[in-house]
């Protein structure tokens, strides 16, 4: 939501739902990290598994197996460069956005 100063704050205000990377920044990853490895997530995937769900998921990025790449230009390059790529997902970001 908006910002102001510390006066303008009401209880209402203070029990709104966290933003998407508010709720990020809270979440318990040593219970996430338990979690995935109960479900069976190999010891050196846990890390980017939790990462992940954590804080990628609230955003839609936690496809492990799609790629991030800078622009649609990058993502052809890419393919270009590596043949074995050329059927993977990748995600880019929207028109406008902040880099």
């Amino acid at each position: 939501g908006a910002r102001g100063p510390p006066s303008m704050l009401t209880m209402a205000k203070l029990g709104l739902p966290p933003s998407a990377l508010g709720a990020a920044a809270t979440v318990d990853t040593l219970k996430k990290i338990s979690s995935l490895e109960y479900q069976g997530v190999a010891l050196p995937l846990l890390w980017t598994y939790a990462i992940g769900q954590a804080i990628l998921g609230n955003f839609g990025l936690d496809d492990v197996n799609t790629l991030m790449a800078a622009s649609q230009e990058d993502v052809e390059r890419i393919k270009k460069a590596n043949p074995q790529l050329k059927d993977s997902d990748f995600v880019v970001p929207a028109p406008g956005r902040p880099k």
